[in-house]
Order: structure tokens, then C-alpha cells, then sequence
């Protein structure tokens, strides 16, 4: 018995994957957005810090002793 050969594929030059990788890629990036507000309004990192102002000692640096 002999094999039917190879079978022929019709395509019309028309395809879905641009279309459903801009899907993809705009629900990820809306995925990412909402799960980092919701990471930083319940995970505080959103709060308002405890010490404001560091002062003029942070802000200009400490000086090594070698200075």
C-alpha cells in the first residue's frame, strides 16, 4: 500500500499572530501596572517616610578620616 503523499496547506498570506502578540503584550503590561500599585499601596512602600529631611550631615556626606 502506498502512502497519499505529502498534503497541501492553503494559506491565504493572512495571519493572527501580530494581532494576538499586541493582545498579549498589552495585557502584560496591564497585568504589571496594576500589581505594582497594589504592591506599593499595601506593601507601604508608598507611605509617606518617617524622617523627611536627612539634614545637612547626610546631604553633604560624611568625611573620611584620611581627608
Amino acid at each position: 500500500m502506498t502512502s497519499p503523499g505529502p498534503r497541501t496547506v492553503r494559506t491565504t498570506g493572512e495571519t493572527r499572530a501580530p494581532a494576538y502578540r499586541l493582545a498579549g503584550l498589552t495585557i502584560l503590561a496591564v497585568t504589571a501596572a496594576v500589581a505594582l500599585i497594589t504592591a506599593l499601596l499595601f506593601g507601604g512602600g508608598a507611605a509617606e517616610q518617617l524622617l523627611q529631611d536627612p539634614g545637612a550631615l547626610c546631604a553633604g556626606g560624611f568625611r573620611s578620616p584620611g581627608r
